[in-house]
């Protein structure tokens, strides 16, 4: 099966660094191989968070009753904090993905799973990642 000419390779990755090296190794021992490379799927990525994400309220309005306005003022520092991390986590994984892609041959498929709440431990978690995952040219071909 592994040798067979309609036989593919996708490398499972994450946006981290060392995952990354790790995708690359691979890539690169497939290349050796002349093994035939079907694409990266890079896993546990980070969604884009706006500064929509958080209603003005949260941020900007008036504390909540029974909370003191300098409690008040700590919570929004902090959940400001938070939008600005995950929004910098976003930004360097994007730019990490756009050089593995940059690292695999031109016009090889790279798809991403965002981060989900829960490990996938069961088939029927896994099919919830089927919406970004497009059906590959060889899924009707019989085994």
């Amino acid at each position: 099966l592994l040798e067979d000419d309609a036989t593919r390779f996708v490398l499972v990755t994450a946006p981290a660094a060392a995952a990354q090296t790790e995708a690359l190794y691979f890539l690169q021992v497939l290349r050796e191989r002349k093994l035939p490379f079907a694409g990266f799927v890079v896993n546990r990525v980070a969604n884009q968070p706006s500064t929509d994400a958080l209603p003005d309220p949260l941020l900007d309005g008036d504390p909540p009753a029974g909370l003191d306005a300098e409690a008040w003022r700590s919570v929004q520092r902090a959940l400001a904090e938070a939008l600005t991390r995950r929004q910098q986590r976003a930004a360097a994984e994007r730019e990490r993905i756009a050089q593995l892609q940059q690292t695999g041959p031109d016009g090889a498929p790279c798809w991403l799973l965002p981060d989900q709440e829960h490990d996938l431990h069961d088939l029927q978690a896994l099919h919830r990642l089927a919406p970004w995952l497009p059906a590959a040219p060889w899924a009707d071909r019989a085994f």
